[in-house]
C-alpha cells in the first residue's frame, strides 16, 4: 500500500539502513524529500569524507544528468520549494498530519538526533532523526521507523564481531586447571 499511494517513506527507510554503509544512498532522499538527506551528517559528523562526498557526488550526477535530459521539472520543482519557503502555508496541513509542528521547529530537534547519533554511534537513532525531518510529519511517514530494529540489529551484530577476537584472545591467555 505504501508504494502504491505514491509514498516513498519505505524507500527512504531502506536508504536509511543502507546509508550507515554508503552514503550513496542519500542520494533517494536528497533528492526527493531533500531535508531528510541530513542523515548525511552521520559521515560529517564522524569525519568519514569520503561517503560524504559519495552521497553528495551521486546527487549531483543523478541531478545533473536530469536535469539537462527534462530541465522544465527541475524548475517546476524549485519554484514549488521557494514559494512554501517564501510564503509558507501551514492551513494545507489537514488534521490527519500526525504532528502539525512547523519544520522550523523540528529541524533543530532532527540535528541533534543526526549529531548524537553519529558521536554514540547509535544508527538506530538516525530514523527518528529523519522522520522530524520530513516537511510533514504524516502517519505515513512513520514507515521510515522501521529501520530502527535493522539498524539496532546490526550495530549489536557488529559490536558483537569486534569483541568476538578480543574475548577468544582472553580465554586462550586464561590459565587452565
Amino acid at each position: 500500500g505504501e508504494l502504491l499511494a505514491g509514498n516513498i517513506n519505505l524507500l527512504i527507510a531502506a536508504a536509511v539502513v543502507l546509508g550507515v554503509r554508503t552514503g550513496g544512498a542519500w542520494a533517494l532522499v536528497l533528492l526527493t524529500k531533500v531535508v531528510p538527506g541530513i542523515g548525511l551528517l552521520w559521515f560529517a559528523l564522524r569525519r568519514q569524507w569520503r561517503e560524504v562526498a559519495i552521497g553528495l557526488g551521486l546527487t549531483a550526477a543523478v541531478a545533473g544528468v536530469s536535469f539537462v535530459l527534462a530541465p522544465g521539472p527541475w524548475f517546476d520543482w524549485i519554484n514549488v520549494l521557494v514559494a512554501s519557503t517564501v510564503n509558507p502555508d501551514t492551513a494545507w496541513i489537514p488534521l490527519t498530519a500526525l504532528l502539525p509542528i512547523p519544520l522550523w521547529l523540528r529541524l533543530p530537534v532532527a540535528l541533534a538526533i543526526v549529531a548524537v547519533a553519529a558521536r554514540r554511534n547509535q544508527p538506530w537513532l538516525l530514523p527518528i532523526g529523519i522522520y522530524l525531518a520530513l516537511p510533514a510529519l504524516w502517519v505515513s511517514g512513520l514507515v521510515i521507523l522501521l529501520a530502527m530494529p535493522r539498524l539496532r540489529r546490526a550495530a549489536s551484530e557488529r559490536q558483537a564481531a569486534l569483541a568476538a577476537p578480543t574475548e577468544r584472545v582472553a580465554t586462550a591467555e586464561a590459565p587452565s586447571s
